[in-house]
């Protein structure tokens, strides 16, 4: 399942909701935020752990709470740190291996 995150605050309580979170980081008009968006909801689908999407333009915050630099940016939190993220277009299998590994931390 995926959320849409529409303000810091809610990013920050979203972290620290359950035990494991990815955090999709993107914008609008970024291609390969686009190009990542298909494996983003299919990783939703096959892994059962809450998803999030955070535009950088509606909450610019965003970029300064996760330390990101660049979109598309792939955040996985455990227990409310950051565990892995993966940023750029990153190929599914990667992405997936790095969410088991929070997963296992």
């Amino acid at each position: 399942m995926i959320s849409s995150i529409q303000t810091i605050d809610e990013l920050k309580e979203a972290v620290t909701a359950d035990d494991v979170v990815v955090v999709d980081l993107y914008a609008s008009w970024c291609q390969p935020c686009q190009e990542m968006l298909p494996v983003i909801e299919e990783l939703s689908e096959e892994i059962p752990l809450q998803f999030y999407k955070v535009d950088i333009d509606t909450v610019p915050d965003a970029k300064t709470f996760t330390g990101a630099k660049a979109v598309p940016m792939l955040l996985v939190y455990k227990d409310g740190r950051k565990r892995e993220f993966a940023f750029g277009v990153t190929p599914k299998d990667k992405i997936k291996s790095k969410i088991e590994r929070a997963i296992k931390f």
